[in-house]
């Protein structure tokens, strides 16, 4: 079967350390991981119809797995970046305690997604009248 072992993982480690080595940084960051990840599990990677046939039109120059390897990491890098970033922002705002009241009151916690962010805006926020809705 098509599996994700513990050596493929410890293998995306290695590859990444030696790339990182190579290139003379001082640390493995996520850029490493990400570049050597799909060499290392597009071949463990199985692939639904669905998404192949989305990317079946795709320009591509590597083998069909290895490309979905690829795109399916930069596309869930892209969903991590996306959703991430917002909240880190916030977070970081409330630490240096940069958000005024107002500007709390004016947070859409559906805007972020994460759950425990949701319930700390509402928190931060305060009870609303039973006419608004959240």
């Amino acid at each position: 079967g098509r599996s994700f072992s513990p050596r493929g993982f410890m293998s995306v480690q290695d590859y990444a350390s030696g790339l990182a080595f190579i290139l003379d940084d001082a640390q493995v960051e996520k850029d490493h991981v990400k570049f050597v990840l799909p060499y290392v599990l597009h071949h463990r990677a199985k692939f639904t119809d669905d998404y192949r046939n989305a990317c079946a039109n795709d320009s591509r120059k590597d083998c069909e797995t290895l490309h979905l390897a690829k795109k399916a990491i930069s596309e869930a890098d892209q969903h991590y970046t996306l959703g991430i970033t917002p909240m880190k922002n916030l977070i970081g705002k409330l630490q240096r305690r940069e958000l005024s009241q107002e500007e709390i009151q004016h947070l859409n916690p559906e805007e972020y997604d994460h759950p425990l962010i949701k319930d700390f805006i509402q928190k931060l926020q305060g009870p609303k009248p039973f006419y608004e809705h959240r």
